[in-house]
């Protein structure tokens, strides 16, 4: 899944340093200058995706009778997964087509920026690495390596994994043969570290925005359940609801959102 995204970051960045770059630029600094706008480019459009994504889902809700995506009829849901697939590339679409009016790049070559980077997660390791071998520099080649290698590490906290994808960025500018070679790995290491940022701090607010029910304005959490003290509801970070029973001698307390004796809940709010 991460090499797959690694492959989107890279097409997005790619395509985003393209249109950026309608005019000569006199030298290095100015073209790594709009690089780091892509990183910027890249986080506001997922916001865009969004916000446009949650109106789109109150809509079929409605349209369908449901509270949630998650109660769409079988009949219907696989259409409307390949729906959000072609939604959120026309809303990015549109987006780049905002943020960049006076490029002389056609509508289509961001349409196959998506078609490209999706076939990538059907392709083979082996295909993968031909597509890799044709269309990336040796130097290219080196540093997208470097780049997936930092982003499969799962050990690595945000400051940690920003650091090291900051050291790669610092060594393209340093080691490419070329600022123009430079250019599109150095996009991909810049997308990809204000990417772990942007899911970092957003990931609840998506799961929420295509999982919770319609006007849901609950975090996930523990909640008391009505005329129920010993029983809670667990809504998880992806949205799914449980009802869940207290240990035995225990009740749901409000207060800490956890099970506890009702000696212990008298005895803390007594204090």
């Amino acid at each position: 899944m991460k090499k797959t995204v690694l492959y989107i970051l890279l097409f997005f960045a790619g395509f985003a340093v393209s249109a950026q770059n309608t005019a000569p630029m006199s030298h290095a600094d100015s073209l790594y200058n709009a690089i780091e706008q892509v990183g910027i480019l890249h986080n506001e459009g997922l916001d865009t995706v969004i916000q446009r994504m949650e109106i789109e889902k109150i809509k079929l809700c409605e349209e369908y009778g449901v509270a949630s995506l998650k109660n769409l009829p079988d009949s219907v849901k696989s259409s409307v997964k390949e729906y959000f697939k072609s939604f959120q590339n026309d809303v990015i679409l549109n987006f780049m087509k905002a943020k960049f009016p006076d490029s002389s790049l056609p509508d289509t070559d961001l349409q196959q920026v998506f078609q490209q980077a999706t076939r990538m997660n059907v392709l083979s390791q082996q295909e993968q690495k031909e597509w890799r071998m044709n269309n990336l520099t040796p130097f290219q080649q080196e540093y997208y390596e470097k780049i997936k290698n930092v982003m499969e590490e799962n050990s690595h906290s945000e400051a940690l994994l920003d650091s090291k994808l900051r050291e790669i960025e610092k060594e393209i500018k340093e080691k490419a043969p070329s600022p123009e070679e430079a250019a599109l790995i150095l996009a991909g290491a810049v997308t990809a570290r204000y990417s772990n940022q942007y899911w970092r701090a957003n990931v609840t607010k998506w799961a929420r925005a295509m999982n919770a029910p319609v006007g849901e304005e609950r975090l996930p959490g523990a909640y008391p359940v009505s005329g129920e003290p010993a029983k809670y509801l667990l809504i998880s970070p992806q949205y799914e609801y449980k009802t869940c029973d207290c240990p035995e001698g225990t009740v749901f307390d409000e207060k800490t959102r956890s099970c506890r004796t009702k000696e212990l809940i008298d005895r803390q709010s007594n204090k």
